[in-house]
């Protein structure tokens, strides 16, 4: 017994402080935080809230802009919070069409009567910011170790941009910690893919995880679509095993294995997709239109007077539109704000109209104003060459560590962190038309945990290389054949030595 609550207590208790720790820290200055005008659409977009708790997912509502511009899992978190504690949810679209009528001038004080509002809000956004610290250091501990854990926990939680954002009523770090607990659940997958029995043993092994993996890719891109950049990566990483698994191949993991990883990825992005239409009742909803008549301005339709031009040119061919196609029409509509000229040219310092203004903003605003060497007053310039020389390290380590566990005939799992720094990197390349700092909180998360692989991952190659960390021993290995073979018989594997 004793026995168990030191093993319960090694795996989980470093964990535990880790999320613990980072909630404190997030906490101290929530409430003096500076208010952000964008908090404004994120606590009028709690209607949205009231419409789902109110069982009112057909309601026309949902076609308006303020139901896709921001999606809504991050405004469901807010109307709970609020809800939770008797605030006031908002009770129609009028907060957020006045938000959206501003402008772009919008009010950069918060009214003494919604301080309360916004520090329920805050709260609930600062637990996303924990809990990405917590989700990153397992990782980090996955890929090395405990150590390397907690430095990626320190260098996310230390930025200054992470930081802001875990006190602002605004879900971008939410986004994160969903894709990282995705991450999380692949890496654990991966290390324990076996390489023999049948199915249902391999299934019954790893549903959970691909479970819970899929749900949090679908709402990590359910809160913002920034968020599938990561499944994008997991994505690209299954497709390169399977294009080396080549028959001709002499090294890498069995058939069987690379089968049962197909079934792995296919089935988190199955859920992922599920999740994804499922939390966004724009997906499905199918509003009762009354018949179009010219000759009225307004229409009366959920009990309100609605705009009949706004009911006739864009509801109606949405209400009738199938998932699919309002999927096409909300990436357009996202990919059109990025593009659009006027939306640039009201922001002109923040403008990056080229690939190359683009790129040095991402090294030098991204490395060197967001990341965590700012907090040691360096210039951008130096944090930048500090931040990319640790993130080459990490880079070359995990290029490295893959190729010896592919050798091993293990799913290369360090692989997928260099194709999610390339995936972010060409993400950022095309879309960062505006330097605006919440763009770059993916870019500083794979930044910030390949520092400490660079750090971590060469000092523990370098003990293993002089003996000074014992070796694993076979049964422990995963995807071992030592270990399939004790647990499921002596009878080898057709082609495998």
């Amino acid at each position: 017994m004793r026995q168990a609550t030191q093993s319960m207590l090694q795996r989980w208790g470093i964990g535990l402080l880790v999320l613990f720790l980072s909630a404190c820290l997030f906490h101290q200055g929530l409430a003096n935080e500076k208010y952000f005008e964008d908090e404004g659409a994120y606590l009028a977009g709690s209607y949205y809230y009231r419409l789902v708790k109110e069982g009112r997912l057909n309601d026309v509502d949902w076609f308006y802009l303020g139901s896709y511009d921001h999606l809504q899992v991050g405004r469901w978190m807010i109307g709970a919070a609020l809800d939770a504690r008797g605030l006031r949810l908002s009770d129609s679209t009028r907060e957020l069409e006045a938000w959206y009528g501003a402008d772009g001038i919008r009010q950069t004080e918060i009214d003494p009567s919604e301080v309360g509002r916004l520090f329920a809000a805050r709260m609930v956004m600062m637990f996303g910011g924990a809990i990405g610290c917590w989700a990153i250091f397992i990782i980090g501990k996955q890929m090395v170790g405990p150590i390397t854990g907690l430095a990626a926990a320190l260098l996310l939680g230390g930025s200054p941009l992470y930081l802001t954002h875990a006190r602002r009523a605004m879900p971008d770090d939410w986004v994160i910690a969903f894709g990282l607990i995705g991450l999380t659940c692949v890496f654990f997958v991966a290390k324990r893919l076996p390489l023999r029995r049948g199915y249902w043993f391999h299934l019954t092994r790893t549903l959970p995880g691909i479970g819970v993996a899929g749900i949090a890719f679908g709402l990590s891109a359910a809160t913002k679509l920034s968020g599938i950049s990561i499944l994008i990566a997991v994505l690209v990483n299954a497709g390169l095993l399977l294009a080396l698994s080549a028959p001709w191949r002499v090294t890498g993991p069995t058939h069987t294995v690379m089968k049962r990883w197909g079934i792995v990825i296919l089935g988190a992005c199955v859920v992922a997709a599920g999740t994804f239409v499922a939390a966004h009742p724009f997906f499905y909803a199918r509003p009762k239109l009354p018949p179009i008549n010219p000759d009225q301005p307004t229409l009366v339709v959920d009990g309100q007077a609605r705009n009949a031009k706004w009911i006739d040119d864009y509801v109606r061919p949405l209400a009738d539109a199938g998932i699919g196609e309002r999927l096409r029409y909300l990436v357009q509509y996202r990919q059109s704000v990025l593009d659009d000229p006027k939306i640039q040219d009201r922001f002109p310092k923040d403008k990056l109209p080229t690939t190359a203004s683009r790129i040095a903003a991402m090294l030098h605003d991204g490395w060197g104003k967001h990341l965590y060497a700012a907090n040691f007053g360096f210039t951008s310039s130096f944090s930048s060459f500090l931040v990319g020389t640790l993130v080459l390290s990490g880079l070359i380590w995990c290029g490295n560590e893959g190729t010896r566990l592919w050798k091993m005939g293990m799913l290369p799992i360090p692989w997928m962190l260099i194709i999610w720094f390339a995936v972010e990197g060409a993400i950022l390349t095309r879309e960062l038309s505006l330097n605006w700092d919440r763009y770059y909180l993916g870019w500083i998360t794979i930044t910030a945990l390949l520092s400490a692989v660079g750090i971590g991952g060469p000092i523990s190659s370098m003990g293993r290389r002089l003996v000074l960390l014992p070796p694993m021993p076979p049964e422990e290995r995963p995807n071992s054949l030592k270990a399939t073979t004790q647990t499921a018989g002596p009878t080898p594997l057709p082609g495998h030595p």
